[in-house]
């Protein structure tokens, strides 16, 4: 059974980028547009670099309902009631509480579950997100200066727009909007979550994934592709009863990005142009990002 705080399709402000290769682990989800390439910008200098796989940018509300679709399909009842607190073994809902065998967290950045769990993160991004009206022909992102970046991400009629990084993500927006000659109106939708870190995520039988798992990636700060990844991962442990509490197998995929963070912040010409032989070699050996970031500039 799952849990669900709102109906629906329910609107979200996310950047909304997803690798293709996603087709592969969920199946024909719907998209907006499909982009082959990315510029990067840093300072002065800029890389129009051509991906090996697609990046393609989704709506959530359209990409969630997809994936609840999914889960009803496969005869997952689906319940809308805001869960209150866990106690011992029982999720707490305002019309009385559910026990659980497997409790798994896919409640945020803030998870109720993981403070049940008594579980916390040190390694947290804020961001701000604007989603402008209009169309864009390219995605682009401008890294720092220090441990941050600006997107630009278009849709099929509307840009998500925003920054983030370890501080006040407006000195990333800022500059990048200055540049870009834009003005996004009101206060934009601020989030603050953790990124990857070595750290248990299961104790007894509760298990977290996705943000509330803090499986963001530490070299992209992207969800989406690491959460779908930490779910299956969830399902594997409880189906086979192989209890991996650190979720080692995903190690493969988070393990060299963020090795790889320090070099993209700092020096991406460095990753771009000499460290790009080690990145085919080593980089997400399990499924991933390799198969993307395999660049020719």
């Amino acid at each position: 059974m799952i849990l669900e705080r709102s109906r629906f399709p329910r609107y979200k402000v996310c950047a909304g980028g997803v690798p293709s290769l996603l087709f592969d682990l969920v199946g024909n989800f719907p998209y907006e547009r499909k982009f082959d390439q990315i510029l990067l910008k840093k300072g002065r200098r800029e890389w129009r670099l051509n991906l090996a796989r697609p990046i393609l940018t989704v709506k959530r509300e359209e990409f969630d309902t997809f994936l609840l679709d999914r889960a009803r399909g496969a005869g997952c009842e689906i319940r809308f009631e805001p869960a209150q607190k866990i106690d011992g073994d029982r999720v707490v809902v305002e019309s009385g509480s559910y026990e659980f065998r497997y409790l798994i967290g896919a409640d945020g950045a803030g998870s109720l579950v993981r403070k049940a769990m008594g579980l916390e993160f040190h390694r947290w991004v804020r961001t701000i997100e604007f989603e402008i009206s209009g169309r864009g022909d390219e995605l682009i992102v401008r890294i720092g200066p220090g441990p941050g970046y600006a997107w630009f991400w278009p849709k099929k009629e509307t840009i998500a727009f925003g920054a983030g990084g370890f501080g006040d993500p407006n000195f990333w927006l800022e500059p990048f909007a200055e540049e870009l000659g834009l003005r996004p109106e009101g206060k934009g939708y601020r989030y603050r979550y953790p990124i990857w870190e070595k750290k248990e995520r299961i104790r007894g039988r509760m298990i977290l994934i996705g943000d509330a798992g803090g499986f963001a990636s530490p070299l992209t700060g992207a969800g989406i592709y690491t959460g779908i990844l930490s779910a299956l991962a969830a399902g594997r442990m409880i189906l086979t009863g192989r209890w991996d509490p650190f979720f080692r197998s995903l190690y493969p995929e988070l393990i060299p990005a963020s090795q790889l963070a320090p070099f993209l912040y700092h020096s991406p010409g460095l990753l771009i142009d000499f460290v790009r032989p080690s990145i085919s070699r080593n980089f997400g050996r399990q499924k991933g990002y390799y198969r993307i970031l395999r660049l020719k500039a």
